[in-house]
C-alpha cells in the first residue's frame, strides 16, 4: 500500500498514511495504483540530474558484469557466416538486454547480480520477445507518421522490459503501462536518454562505445523504473511498519 500524496509505502493492511492521513492505495499500478505511482514519480528530487547520477551508480557497481555480456555477445559475430543471423536474432530477442536489465534490478534490490540470473529472463523471455517486437513495429509506424511519434513511443515503451522481468506483467499490460507512466514525464525521461547516447557516441571514438552503450541503457532504463514504480520487493521502496 502506498499513500498517494507523499508516496510513502507501507505493509499490506494499512489503510491510511501516518503522515497526512490520506487512505492508502494498491502498489500495483495494473490495479488502482496509478494515483501510488504518480505520487512516486512526481516527487521533486526525481529529475534528470538525479536519475543519471542513479544510472551511473547501477553501471559502475557491476562494470566488469556487464563487460562480460558485452563481449559474449560479440562472439557469434566473429564467425562471417553467423553475423548477419546473429544480429538480427539480437535485434527481436532481447536476451543481452533482459540479462543487463535484470543484473540491474538486482543491484536496485540490494542483491548482487549473478549471470545465473539468466533463468529469470528465459522464464519470462516469451513476453519479452513480445514487447520487444510490437514495441518496435509500433514505433516504427510512428516513424513512418511524421517521425515525431516514433520518436514519441521509442521513449514511452521503455520500461515494457522492467515491467515484464520485475512484475511478470503481459506484454501487452508492460507496454500500455510504460506508456501511461513515461508520458507523465516524457522529456525528463527523453533527455536522460539523449544523454546516454551521447555518452556512448563519445566513448565510440575511444573505440570502447559498443562496450559501454548497451549496459548504460539498460541501467538508465532501471533507473527511470525505480524512480516510478520502485522494485518489487527491493530496497528501491521506503517501507513503513
Amino acid at each position: 500500500m502506498v499513500c498517494p500524496t507523499c508516496g510513502t509505502e507501507y505493509d499490506a493492511g494499512a489503510v491510511y498514511c501516518g503522515k497526512d492521513g490520506s487512505k492508502l492505495q494498491p502498489l500495483d499500478p495494473q490495479a488502482q495504483g496509478d494515483p501510488a505511482v504518480a505520487a512516486r514519480w512526481r516527487r521533486p528530487d526525481v529529475g534528470i540530474a538525479p536519475l543519471l547520477s542513479r544510472t551511473w551508480e547501477l553501471f559502475k557497481a557491476d562494470f566488469l558484469k556487464y563487460l562480460g555480456v558485452s563481449l559474449l555477445i560479440i562472439i557469434p559475430s566473429l564467425i562471417g557466416a553467423l553475423q548477419p543471423f546473429w544480429e538480427l536474432f539480437l535485434v527481436f530477442v532481447p536476451l543481452p538486454e533482459g540479462l543487463m536489465i535484470t543484473f540491474a534490478l538486482q543491484r536496485a534490490r540490494g542483491i548482487e547480480p549473478r549471470f545465473d540470473d539468466v533463468d529469470r529472463v528465459v522464464s519470462v523471455l516469451g513476453s519479452l520477445v513480445l514487447a520487444n517486437v510490437v514495441g518496435i513495429l509500433l514505433t516504427a509506424i510512428g516513424f513512418v507518421l511524421l517521425i515525431v511519434p516514433g520518436i514519441y513511443l521509442g521513449t514511452a515503451f521503455i520500461l515494457a522490459a522492467p515491467l515484464v522481468l520485475d512484475r511478470g506483467l503481459r506484454f501487452s499490460e508492460a507496454l500500455a503501462t510504460s506508456r501511461k507512466v513515461v508520458t507523465e514525464r516524457w522529456f525528463v525521461v527523453f533527455v536522460v536518454l539523449v544523454v546516454v547516447g551521447v555518452v556512448a557516441a563519445v566513448m565510440d571514438f575511444l573505440s570502447i562505445g559498443w562496450l559501454i552503450a548497451l549496459p548504460l541503457y539498460c541501467c538508465a532504463v532501471v533507473a527511470v523504473y525505480e524512480a516510478a514504480f520502485g522494485i518489487a520487493g527491493g530496497a528501491g521502496r521506503r517501507r513503513v511498519v
